[in-house]
């Protein structure tokens, strides 16, 4: 995707009146008022499409469906949450002039010993941002060292006041050394971020089996 900026401009000129000759000819009055342009501000369009994952030369990476935000203060600055399908990591890809280039970032939300965050379903969300206070991004994803995220994932939840220059990751559910588990984790499906009040409240949601629960 690429968004170029352009400009609206009002063009202003006063009507040019037509006076009939003989013969059918017609002339302008004189004198003409030329045109004046006035700007109307920079906006945003869409145009055609970029490649937001030019960083990665490998020609057969796939990356799952991003979730995307822009700042809401600068709306230029774009950010997408992706996970990269081979290895299976997440990364923040990051726009700062409306769309029109992007680079994946090298900070990882993850935490190194935590490194897996999807089940490789391509197309599907399986990570999530929200912006918070001042311009704070949250990043909600699964996080396992090895094996099938449908096996004890846990839950993290990333926060970043650079725009994921840095990470700092917590547990939103640790299950990391736990085994036999009635209850285990898959991957996330959603994150808000409350931020009516002095302090941000964030909400994350995702999806549990319940091995031991039978229907009917």
């Amino acid at each position: 995707m690429a968004v170029r900026g352009w400009r609206r401009w009002m063009v202003t000129a006063a009507a040019v009146g037509l006076v009939g000759l003989p013969g059918g000819v017609a002339r302008a009055q004189s004198p003409v008022t030329p045109a004046t342009f006035t700007s109307q501000g920079r906006t945003p369009r869409v145009t055609e499409a970029v490649r937001m994952t030019k960083d990665e030369p490998a020609p057969a990476r796939a990356f799952s469906g991003p979730d995307m935000l822009a700042d809401p203060d600068n709306p230029r600055i774009i950010v997408a949450a992706t996970a990269e399908l081979l290895t299976r990591v997440c990364y923040l890809v990051r726009s700062t002039d409306g769309g029109k280039t992007w680079h994946i970032l090298p900070a990882l939300p993850s935490p190194t010993t935590l490194p897996l965050c999807t089940s490789a379903n391509a197309g599907v969300y399986e990570a999530f941002l929200a912006w918070g206070h001042n311009h704070t991004l949250y990043y909600a994803l699964n996080g396992q060292s090895s094996g099938s995220l449908r096996s004890s994932s846990s839950v993290l939840l990333a926060r970043s006041t650079d725009l994921g220059d840095h990470w700092t990751t917590t547990f939103v559910d640790n299950n990391v050394g736990k085994t036999g588990m009635a209850t285990t984790n898959d991957t996330v499906s959603g994150l808000a971020v409350d931020t009516s009040g002095s302090r941000d409240v964030v909400y994350v949601g995702w999806y549990q089996d319940h091995r031991n629960v039978k229907s009917g």
